[in-house]
């Protein structure tokens, strides 16, 4: 906005004389408190990109650990007699096979791999233990079987999910007694990833 407004009332000098080149303070104060309006509108516009700034590096930083997902890694043994026991290796007799046998399968295998770590099982019962392996992982085991039927009866390296409990634990979401965790039991030992 221009000081100098055409057709604006002269203002008086000394001397009686009015001049366009000093301002009236009328003026002065109206100049000052737009002035003083835009640096409040260039406070709010910084305090709320700030608000924004953290706001987002909270959203962020808390979750970027949904994007992870705590694995048990453990040699399991494909069973013939449990996954095929008419040994004829066909898509179809190997598909009735439903997880809950592969469920079997790898909670042998995962209490056989804590003994081999030398990990303490002591008052936890096997439906406690299976309980740390995610539901999910009886199907992803199945799936790797039926993508790969030769591998029956050999020993593989398995990597499947833990329990949504364990996956808190380790996120720092869920405490050791809200998780009903042994303390006996370490992510080294259990060689979570």
């Amino acid at each position: 906005m221009s000081n100098a407004v055409l057709g604006a009332a002269a203002v008086p000098v000394p001397g009686g004389k009015s001049s366009l080149l000093v301002q009236h303070k009328l003026m002065q104060k109206r100049n000052s408190a737009e002035k003083r309006f835009e640096i409040y509108g260039l406070a709010a516009i910084v305090i709320s990109l700030a608000t924004l700034f953290i706001m987002l590096w909270t959203i962020f930083s808390d979750g970027v650990s949904a994007f992870r997902q705590t694995t048990l890694s453990f040699p399991v043994m494909l069973d013939q007699a449990m996954l095929d026991p008419t040994g004829s290796r066909d898509a179809a007799d190997l598909g009735k096979v439903t997880t809950v046998g592969y469920g079997k399968v790898l909670a042998t295998a995962f209490k056989a791999h804590l003994i081999e770590k030398r990990v303490s099982l002591e008052g936890i019962d096997d439906k406690a233990l299976n309980e740390l392996i995610s539901r999910d992982a009886p199907a992803q085991l199945r799936n790797m079987v039926l993508a790969n039927p030769a591998s029956i009866g050999t020993t593989v390296d398995f990597s499947g999910y833990a329990s949504g409990r364990i996956d808190g634990y380790f996120k720092g979401r869920v405490t050791m007694e809200s998780a009903k965790l042994d303390s006996n039991i370490t992510p080294e030992q259990l060689q979570l990833a």
